[in-house]
């Protein structure tokens, strides 16, 4: 640590996070008209990530941990880091930063400590970058999946059945230089050999060119990326629950989102009819 300054600290902490680093939860499930299950993620840092990027930036010896009740209950975290050798004065030797968090319903008290100290390290711009993340959709399946990167989701009552969901993949900014490019997950595309081979589709019609709905431009960006009918399904959902006020038109843009759903539906719709030679079964 004798040659690093605050500056060369905090640039290293704030880095980005391995894809392994980074753990993701459930924030909202439902299901579909169709049946098939969709899922909101979120995603954030490990405790176990946290302690080890410290380790590695300062040493172990170099930074602590303590905790206290909350004002109004819970749990506040400080995370202390030892200033450098040339910042050091007989009466400042190491700077705190703290945050809190209430207690959880599972394992209450361990997940207060676990949480406070997430957001401690927030604090010191770990994992902020992470809040600049999207709302990020999981790839869900009703059969049965392996593999680390797959989880279960239990059934509840009516809402949504059991599914497997897998969380997707980071940004390339929000990933460290070392695993650029190396992260890329092939997407299921159609077949193109074998018993399952499906006629190729035609391309959806490009809608950044232009925008007759009236929709505001950053959810006009998020629905041009959608290459299927539960796709846009999902994403006109979300947009309904985040739509508030006029759009540059005047008019609610959910009445605009009902328009483009209705449109780009029926697009879909006709690729699927040729995709199975004619049977559609919406």
């Amino acid at each position: 640590m004798a040659d690093l300054t605050w500056e060369e600290i905090g640039r290293r902490l704030r880095e980005p996070f391995k894809p392994e680093e980074i753990e993701w939860r459930v924030a909202q499930a439902g299901e579909q008209q169709t049946g098939k299950p969709w899922a909101k993620v979120l995603a954030y840092l490990t405790n176990r990530a946290i302690m080890q990027r410290l380790d590695d930036v300062v040493g172990c010896g170099g930074w602590e941990n303590k905790f206290q009740a909350g004002p109004h209950g819970g749990v506040i975290c400080g995370i202390s880091i030892m200033c450098p050798p040339a910042e050091r004065t007989d009466w400042h030797d190491r700077v705190t930063k703290w945050d809190g968090a209430d207690n959880t319903d599972i394992e209450s008290v361990k997940g207060g400590l676990s949480d406070s100290m997430k957001r401690a390290a927030v604090q010191w711009g770990m994992g902020r970058y992470l809040y600049a993340l999207d709302e990020g959709w999981a790839d869900c399946s009703t059969t049965k999946q392996s593999g680390p990167e797959w989880h279960w989701m239990a059934a509840k009552s009516g809402k949504y059945g059991a599914f497997y969901w897998r969380a997707p993949e980071l940004p390339q900014w929000a990933l460290p230089e070392s695993v650029k490019a190396k992260t890329r997950r092939s997407t299921p595309n159609t077949p193109e050999t074998g018993e399952d081979a499906q006629k190729p589709s035609k391309a959806a019609p490009a809608i950044r060119a232009d925008n007759p709905y009236g929709i505001p431009p950053e959810a006009w960006l998020k629905l041009d990326g959608c290459k299927s009918y539960d796709d846009m399904y999902q994403m006109c959902s979300s947009l309904r629950e985040d739509s508030r006020g006029a759009n540059p038109a005047g008019e609610n843009w959910n009445v605009a989102l009902n328009r483009f759903f209705k449109d780009r539906k029926a697009f879909f719709e006709d690729m699927e009819r040729e995709v199975t030679g004619g049977v559609n079964n919406g």
